[in-house]
């Protein structure tokens, strides 16, 4: 990330950096220009597609799902992966601003859209995602930011509550079984949280029938086997 700038600025940094490194290595070229191409993450074996793919063996797979691809093992540690999430924290900066209070015309509209939704006939299920457990407690200790977690986590759980609308907390990924090393950076789980989290919701009346937990058991306890 570049800090200081705007979402633009960066957007525009990374994919000049991508098509730099396409210019700079044949391979990838190769790769990306045969009608038949296939690129290997080589964290999960997993087939990934496009540009960064290629030059990262990050990217969106065949399934629509997201593959962090070498990011996540470039940056090998938490005080690594959670540097950027707290120099947002430290400055209020770029989806971590301070607030200390909820702003009403916000909560009025994810009432709103909730109330659309079941109307329309949508079954729906609202979860907070996670954290990391250290990020959290950071969090919940700093002036800026303890109030209004609070606040929105207890507005979030009582409209659910009022709609008749299933709600899942799942703010601090602790509070699932996940440790930090399962978190991708300061804000985002990996996979195998995520995991975690459809085995949590395994007996939903809405999800459960969709939810595999042989399949899902097998993937944690591969990639566990795997980073010993």
């Amino acid at each position: 990330y570049l800090w200081g700038k705007s979402l633009p600025e960066q957007k525009l940094h990374v994919y000049l950096s991508l098509w730099e490194k396409l210019y700079q290595n044949a391979e990838i070229r190769s790769q990306l220009l045969h009608p038949d191409y296939q690129i290997f993450d080589t964290y999960e074996g997993r087939r990934t597609i496009g540009l960064q793919a290629g030059v990262r063996q990050a990217g969106y797979r065949p399934d629509g799902s997201y593959q962090n691809g070498t990011n996540f093992k470039e940056n090998s540690t938490t005080a690594e992966r959670f540097a950027d999430a707290y120099h947002r924290m430290e400055t209020g900066t770029n989806r971590f601003q301070w607030a200390d209070h909820l702003a009403p015309e916000e909560c009025e509209k994810l009432q709103d859209l909730i109330r659309k939704m079941k109307m329309g006939g949508s079954r729906l299920i609202v979860f907070l995602p996670p954290f990391p457990h250290e990020i959290y407690e950071y969090m919940r200790n700093s002036e800026h930011y303890r109030n209004y977690l609070e606040e929105f986590e207890e507005f979030t759980e009582e409209l659910c509550r009022t709609e008749g609308v299933t709600f899942y907390d799942f703010s601090d990924m602790a509070w699932f079984g996940s440790s930090d090393d399962e978190a991708l950076d300061g804000f985002h789980g990996s996979d195998k949280a995520y995991g975690r989290i459809l085995l949590f919701m395994k007996n939903n009346e809405i999800l459960g029938d969709y939810i595999n937990e042989d399949s899902i058991l097998n993937f944690i306890g591969e990639n566990a086997a795997a980073e010993q």
